[in-house]
């Protein structure tokens, strides 16, 4: 049946080359980053925000919306938006330009617990 319609074969296959192509370059064009600090301001419906980054004059702050596909985990244990996205909480956040991808949380008792098997 497909040797009926040669050219729409060919026609799929260049269109399904062109789509892999655009987004192996959206990828290229947005990597994934990894940004470590404490999260500031949290917007009210949870849809974006801040995380505090560097100190002194390194200093800066990211604005990070969040989406449906964001993961979140506190203590590596995964976790609602709701009880990750905590103002001065620690974390570290993978994101691909201004949406985070993955917000990974510190509790102070972790971070406590590591520095205790680290003596």
């Amino acid at each position: 049946m497909l040797s009926q319609y040669p050219r729409l074969v060919v026609s799929v296959a260049a269109l399904s080359l062109v789509l892999c192509a655009t987004l192996l370059q959206a990828q290229e064009e947005n990597p994934v980053s990894t940004s470590v600090g404490t999260i500031g301001y949290v917007a009210e419906n949870l849809s974006e925000f801040d995380l505090k980054t560097g100190e002194g004059d390194m200093a800066k702050e990211l604005t990070l919306k969040v989406d449906d596909k964001t993961v979140y985990m506190i203590d590596d244990e995964p976790a609602t938006a709701k009880q990750a996205l905590v103002v001065d909480a620690s974390a570290t956040v993978k994101h691909q330009g201004n949406v985070a991808t993955e917000v990974l949380v510190t509790t102070k008792k972790a971070e406590e617990g590591e520095a205790a098997g680290e003596q």
